[in-house]
C-alpha cells in the first residue's frame, strides 16, 4: 500500500475514531516505521504520474503490531476513546478473544467508574443558571447520559460473547495461527537464502 493509498483509506475510516490524518503525518509515521524495520518499501513505477513507494509489513512490523494488539488495554476517563476503538477494530483482527479481552477490560473500568462517580445522585445547584432549567429533567438527562456508555458496553459484550460462542467451535484456524504459519514460512525462506 502506498502512503497515498493509506491516506485515502484513513480519510474515510479515521474520522469515526476522532482522527483526521494529514499526508505529512502519514509519511512521517511510515518513515519512522521504515527506520524501525517494521515496514519495507519498493518503488512502483507508474506510467502516468510520479512513481509510488509501496510499503509492506515486515515480520518485525507484524511482531510490533501483535505486541500492541495483545498488550493490556488501559481505559481512559472518556468513553469510546480512539485507542479503545482502534484496539477493538485492529487488535480484534487477530481473533475474537483479543477483542473480547479489550471489551472486558473496558467494561470493568466503566462499571467501576460508574460506581465511584455518580454525578446524577447529587442535585445540581441551578440557582445561578442563566436560563430556566427544569431541575428534574436535568437530573434525569445527566443520569441517562451517565448510563449510556455502560449500557452500550454491556450490550456489545453480550453480542461479542454470543458471536464468540457461535464462531469459535466451527473455526478451524484463527488469524493468529495463520499469521504464525506465514511467519514460519517466511523465516524458513530467509534461512534458505
Amino acid at each position: 500500500m502506498s502512503g497515498y493509498d493509506l491516506y485515502k483509506w484513513m480519510s474515510k475510516e479515521a474520522p469515526y475514531f476522532g482522527y483526521s490524518p494529514k499526508p505529512p503525518q502519514i509519511y512521517r509515521q511510515l518513515n519512522d516505521f521504515l527506520t524501525k524495520g517494521w515496514v519495507g518499501v519498493t518503488v512502483d513505477q507508474r506510467g502516468s504520474g510520479p512513481d509510488a513507494k509501496v510499503y509492506t509489513l515486515t515480520p518485525a512490523g507484524v511482531a510490533a503490531f501483535l505486541g500492541w494488539a495483545m498488550s493490556e488495554h488501559s481505559p481512559t476517563i472518556r468513553p469510546l476513546e480512539a485507542d479503545f476503538q482502534m484496539r477493538m477494530l485492529l487488535g480484534g483482527v487477530i481473533g475474537p478473544q483479543a477483542a473480547m479481552d479489550v471489551l472486558t477490560t473496558e467494561l470493568k473500568y466503566r462499571r467501576r467508574q460508574q460506581a465511584e462517580s455518580r454525578p446524577y445522585e447529587a442535585p445540581a445547584d441551578l440557582g445561578e443558571a442563566a436560563v430556566p432549567v427544569d431541575a428534574d429533567w436535568q437530573a434525569e438527562l445527566v443520569r441517562m447520559v451517565g448510563n449510556a456508555h455502560s449500557c452500550w458496553a454491556n450490550q456489545t459484550s453480550l453480542g461479542w460473547r454470543w458471536h464468540m460462542h457461535a464462531w469459535l467451535p466451527t473455526s478451524r484456524t484463527t488469524a493468529l495461527s495463520t499469521h504464525n504459519a506465514r511467519t514460519r514460512r517466511m523465516n524458513n525462506a530467509d534461512n534458505l537464502r
